[in-house]
């Protein structure tokens, strides 16, 4: 299985950095983990509602070639380790090559 989880410009904060170098190396180890840095293409005074509809636009661009997009929202439903791994479980049973997650 391949997950592809693509950012939206790079992470400045070396804390941060390190979380995702920490995090993708453990996953790597059971899947493929592609993290593309994608450049975002606004301008700092265009308004808000450009802006996320530009990186959207960018976002979704990575969807094409997923067999499954999960997308992340704070709000959304959280799982435990459990029900996540059941999950994943289910999704490599059901042949998914490549599960995108955006985060929103």
């Amino acid at each position: 299985m391949r997950f592809v989880i693509p950012l939206l410009g790079r992470t400045r904060q070396a804390y941060l950095d390190a979380g995702v170098r920490d995090y993708t190396g453990r996953l790597g180890r059971f899947a493929t983990v592609e993290l593309p840095i994608l450049k975002e293409r606004h301008s700092r005074k265009e308004p808000d509602e450009v802006v996320r509809a530009n990186d959207a636009a960018l976002l979704l661009e990575q969807t094409a070639s997923a067999a499954l997009v999960v997308v992340l929202d704070p709000a959304g439903h959280t799982p435990d380790s459990e029900e996540l791994a059941a999950l994943l479980t289910s999704w490599e049973g059901r042949g998914l090559a490549t599960v995108c997650f955006l985060i929103g």
